[in-house]
């Protein structure tokens, strides 16, 4: 054979290795995304009252967000099965007002895509 059609076939079988794989497992340093929910109690800790109805945040340099309103969720995407640290701002509704309230290092491991995380404190 020749360069070329030995570049070509080594190519090949690599792309089908590569394929048989598959995706990351959770023990595998892959990435994904999760289910951020940020419970009320964070409103009422904080003093603020009502409940959570929007979040300004990021998760390490793999996701961030000027700003998700409307409920007290979002969908990061995240590194499976490392360690992953959400910063950010969450905004209470009470009374027709958004109270700011700091949101930061909040570590949290996730195992796989999809799975639901939930953030209840600011402490």
């Amino acid at each position: 054979m020749n360069i070329r059609t030995r570049l070509v076939a080594g190519l090949v079988a690599g792309a089908a290795a590569a394929a048989a794989a598959g995706p990351p497992t959770a023990g595998a340093a892959g990435y994904g995304n999760v289910y951020l929910s940020f419970g009320r109690t964070i409103c009422t800790q904080a003093g603020a009252g009502g409940k959570v109805i929007g979040i300004q945040g990021a998760v390490g340099n793999t996701w961030s967000t000027p700003g998700d309103f409307g409920d007290n969720i979002v969908y990061p995407r995240v590194t499976l099965g490392a360690d992953n640290v959400f910063n950010g701002v969450v905004y209470c509704g009470r009374l027709g007002q958004r109270l700011p309230i700091n949101v930061v290092d909040k570590h949290f491991r996730p195992k796989r895509t999809g799975q639901k995380i939930h953030i209840n404190s600011v402490y």
